[in-house]
């Protein structure tokens, strides 16, 4: 695709990126997998640092950019005028919950629709929230939210090539920093996924 594509026909190349994306879904679903692997066996390895959660937030909006602009989503994010309390976490780690909630936010919203993000410290915690007025969760299958491999029907309708994996690991790793996660949804008017993270202890501070 990348050397030969001037050589291709139209169609041609139309095959070949539909191959490339299925191969893309299939990579994506075997490294799902194999991180789910590695947290059941208790051998997925953290590494911890100092960081504000609002820099992580805007460097993954910078990854949507594209869907957002395709889909004609409003996104938000009220990033605070004080820097927020430093956190004790696994950068890439965390990357990944906001990665993931964002995702489903803008994917499981119609077009047109709106996505909401807020960061903000309270009581020892910095507390993240995502919000949308999307497709929601049904109230009888929102226990299993966190489950493995766990899609809520109006889920699968809305995109067929989920994984029902995103917020097991999400759960996982939240819990693993000693934070906690949590949601409020409500059928066909959206949802709210948020995530706390303890603020890191004064002696750990940068001067």
């Amino acid at each position: 695709i990348d050397e030969n594509s001037e050589n291709l026909t139209t169609e041609q190349r139309g095959l070949l990126l539909k191959g490339y994306e299925s191969n893309e879904r299939t990579i994506n679903l075997i490294n799902k997998m194999l991180v789910v692997t590695r947290i059941e066996a208790g051998k997925m390895e953290y590494e911890s640092g100092l960081m504000h959660i609002e820099d992580l937030i805007d460097a993954v909006l910078l990854d949507f950019a594209g869907i957002v602009e395709t889909r004609h989503i409003a996104v938000s994010f009220e990033r605070p005028e004080k820097p927020l309390p430093y956190v004790r976490a696994d950068a890439e780690k965390i990357r990944a919950v906001i990665q993931n909630l964002v995702e489903n936010a803008l994917y499981y919203t119609k077009e047109n629709g709106v996505v909401k993000i807020t960061a903000v410290a309270a009581e020892g915690f910095v507390t993240v929230s995502i919000q949308d007025d999307g497709i929601g969760i049904p109230a009888r299958q929102q226990a299993g939210i966190f489950s493995k491999f766990f899609r809520a029907d109006n889920a699968v309708k809305a995109r067929t090539d989920g994984s029902g994996l995103g917020l097991f690991m999400v759960k996982s790793i939240i819990d693993k920093h000693g934070g906690t996660i949590g949601f409020k949804s409500e059928e066909n008017i959206g949802s709210m996924f948020y995530f706390t993270l303890p603020v890191a202890a004064e002696s750990e501070k940068v001067i």
